[in-house]
């Protein structure tokens, strides 16, 4: 429902389109829909109770190990929303906390592998090729759709001059699609026992659909917008269930909670990569065009606040500023099919099981 709903919600509600804002709506408006899910996995969800003593269970704890994994998510992350946006890539408010993040990672493999009881991270499953390969898919496809997703609100109110609830609703084909394949898909692999196939074909509509949105521009019919949308959410409902299924099927049972943890990292780490590179993209390609069409003051306006294009900029730059929207975007997608082509690759290293064995 995040997923699908909250990029409705967010796109409703923001009003600017700096990435801060956005983001901060998206967390407002996730929580409740996060608490929901919360109050119904702890009325239906019946796990048994281990029996062994509160202090056992604290001693098993990688302190360590976790301590370090937030401080490098934070650090990591830090350094994407600062850069381009709020700092300059070059400046050491983003160089210093990408540098720090790297050497933690460092940092983490050496306490896992030497100090830590029950790793956060145990490194067998780094030695498991087929966890590695769905860890490369997920981040891959993690880098692709979130982008994607995330800049289809700003084709739809900057080039088709979309409000920005509409801009939201336009993506509920997608919503409905996904979990209609999702189902299908849960279902397929409960009766064949296989999942990869699942994963490479995801991972190739996937391609597909973003290679698709390099069309999108001013004239494009919206039903083929709504047809290359629905590709996309199929290509998700493929891969959403299949790669979690994929790392347990590949793991001892003690690693199953482990594995489907470091799965959901992966992907939503490579979320931030791929929506940091993307706007990194698109505000270069407009820090260098604009200023060669538009006055400086213009320019500069619209490459603050992409709504400044239909709500503010005269009407002789308009076309200019959002051709320049159109080209920007499309290098995005360039990069995008690139990522998703990389997750393609991966998803054929993932190995065969049979769940019916």
């Amino acid at each position: 429902m995040l997923h699908g709903d909250g990029t409705f919600i967010s796109s409703k509600q923001t009003k600017s389109n700096t990435r801060y804002k956005r983001e901060l709506k998206f967390l407002l408006y996730s929580l409740p829909i996060g608490a929901v899910a919360v109050a119904v996995l702890l009325y239906f969800l019946r796990l048994p109770t281990p029996k062994s003593k509160l202090s056992e269970k604290l001693k098993r704890v990688d302190y360590i190990g976790t301590v370090i994994v937030l401080a490098f998510s934070t650090l990591f992350l830090l350094a994407l929303n600062f850069g381009g946006q709020t700092f300059p890539w070059k400046s050491a408010a983003v160089i210093v906390p990408l540098v720090l993040s790297v050497l933690l990672v460092g940092l983490l493999m050496v306490v896992e592998k030497k100090f830590a009881k029950e790793p956060l991270m145990p490194p067998r499953l780094f030695r498991n090729r087929s966890v590695v390969s769905v860890l490369f898919v997920n981040w891959f496809y993690g880098m692709s759709f979130f982008a994607a997703v995330y800049y289809l609100p700003v084709y739809f109110q900057v080039v088709r001059n979309d409000s920005a609830m509409w801009s939201g609703i336009r993506l509920i084909p997608m919503q409905l699609v996904l979990c209609v394949t999702s189902t299908l898909t849960g279902f397929t692999i409960s009766k064949t026992g296989v999942y990869r196939p699942m994963i490479c074909i995801g991972m190739g509509l996937m391609t597909l659909w973003i290679g698709l949105t390099t069309l999108y521009d001013q004239t494009i019919p919206f039903s083929q917008i709504y047809g290359i949308t629905i590709l996309g959410s199929g290509s998700l409902g493929c891969l959403f269930s299949s790669t979690i299924i994929a790392l347990q099927a590949s793991v001892e049972i003690k690693d199953i909670a482990v594995v489907t943890g470091l799965g959901n990292f992966s992907r939503i780490l490579g979320g931030a990569l791929g929506v940091a590179i993307s706007s990194a993209v698109l505000n270069s390609h407009l820090n260098q065009e604009l200023p060669n069409l538009l006055p400086i003051d213009e320019a500069t306006k619209v490459i603050q606040s992409s709504e400044y294009v239909n709500h503010g900029l005269p009407e002789q730059y308009k076309v200019l500023a959002i051709e320049v929207y159109v080209h920007g975007l499309q290098m995005i997608w360039y990069v995008l099919i690139a990522m998703s082509g990389l997750g393609f690759i991966a998803s054929f290293f993932v190995k065969h099981h049979s769940l019916l064995q």
